[in-house]
């Protein structure tokens, strides 16, 4: 049996960027294309994207030359390197590879990197490069850790947010970061503000009914708040985690009384009882509590009218819901501009859809679609991105955006 080469490849020498393959002797370099197309995170390339030549030369490789023990040393050719020479080959075509190569390497590494922070246990992810697809799965993920993405964000029809993951790290496709129509109100992940304080992760308890209550079944979990986080805050997140009605009959223990004893009154089911309170304006860092501490807490309201899931009709930085806005940017758009109806289908979005988002959309829209990101079908390209351009414009003037 042939032995096993390791195949040193340079795809941008002026970045310092190489990957290895290990690769039989005897493997054909069109064998070899053929991998590092399928290593394309995008899923645009092909084998005929890639052009391979001996480090430090210009002169491409015949698509039926074998790797040896002498060949391990290779690189991929772009049209940044001047003079390069690039041969026609049964598995190469010179005009498709000059011109295309240098635009499919620039996607092999992404421009930027923005971290998301898993704020919800679930997680809503769209798997694959197109956002509009139907299908959704969910993900399961824990508190405070991160996932990568490229920034990119899309606005769904529904008025979904959703961000692009970095298919280097994580598994491509588009992970939801806040929406409606999934069962999980509120933020889900958020976006790592650069240099930010290290956010506290403290423990919160499911509200249960006391009678019933046993100490080993509780149901435990996270929450991300920032060092500048108030008992508002938290209380907000508790009633958005649990379904409560109201975060106002949320009462929060002081961490520094450790003891607590059960409580039940009536009607009312709670948790647990503490030892000295805290106000809502109270910063959470300032009463004492710390990473992985358990916030202790109260609830007096109905637990028999509260469900997970549920959005939350209480008004807050958390409780605040877009669904009346979007009712009335629909009657805005639609009601009173039937004919924008094809414009909004052309671009893949609703008449409800807020103004900044058809912004945003708009221009990924555009820069997807131009004909210099297609050189292989320009004219195409060139007919989409004007049809594209055109229903933006009636937009933005009917609605003057």
């Amino acid at each position: 049996m042939p032995p096993v080469l390791n195949v040193k490849i340079c795809i941008d020498r002026d970045l310092g960027i190489f990957t290895t393959k290990e690769l039989r002797s005897g493997t054909c370099v069109s064998e070899l294309s053929a991998q590092l197309a399928q290593d394309d995170p995008t899923g645009r390339a092909c084998t005929d994207d890639f052009a391979l030549a001996r480090a430090g030369t210009i002169e491409a490789l015949d698509g039926c030359t074998e790797i040896t023990e002498e060949l391990t040393d290779l690189e991929i050719l772009t049209v940044s390197q001047p003079n390069a020479v690039i041969k026609q080959t049964k598995t190469t075509n010179a005009a498709m590879v000059r011109p295309t190569a240098a635009a499919r390497l620039q996607l092999l590494v992404p421009s930027e990197v923005v971290e998301y922070r898993v704020l919800q246990r679930n997680l809503v992810k769209k798997p694959g490069r197109d956002p509009a697809g139907d299908k959704a799965v969910k993900l399961m993920r824990r508190v405070g850790s991160i996932m990568f993405t490229t920034g990119r964000t899309w606005t769904g029809s529904q008025g979904g947010e959703w961000v692009e993951l970095d298919s280097f790290v994580e598994k491509p496709g588009w992970l939801l970061v806040q929406g409606p129509g999934f069962g999980i109100p509120g933020p889900i992940p958020e976006r790592v503000i650069p240099d930010d304080s290290p956010p506290m992760l403290l423990r919160v308890a499911k509200p249960v009914d006391v009678a019933s209550a046993l100490e080993e079944d509780r149901d435990l979990r996270d929450v991300v708040l920032k060092q500048n986080s108030t008992v508002r805050d938290a209380k907000e997140w508790i009633a958005l985690l649990f379904g409560l009605s109201d975060p106002r009959k949320i009462i929060v223990g002081n961490p520094s009384a450790r003891g607590y004893n059960s409580y039940s009154s009536g009607n009312s089911f709670h948790i647990k009882s503490v030892d000295g309170l805290l106000e809502d304006s109270t910063f959470l860092v300032d009463a004492g509590f710390h990473d992985g501490d358990e916030l202790l807490y109260v609830y007096t309201g109905d637990l028999e009218k509260t469900f997970e899931g549920k959005e939350p009709s209480w008004h807050g930085r958390l409780g605040t819901t877009p669904k009346p806005k979007a009712k009335s940017k629909e009657m805005h758009g639609m009601g009173k501009y039937p004919e924008l109806q094809m414009h909004f289908k052309t671009l893949k979005l609703s008449p409800s859809a807020p103004p900044n988002s058809i912004k945003r959309h708009y221009r990924q829209l555009a820069l997807e679609c131009h004909p210099d990101k297609h050189p292989d079908n320009i004219e195409a390209a060139t007919q989409q991105f004007q049809a594209v351009k055109a229903a933006y414009e009636a937009i933005r003037d009917k609605l003057q955006l």
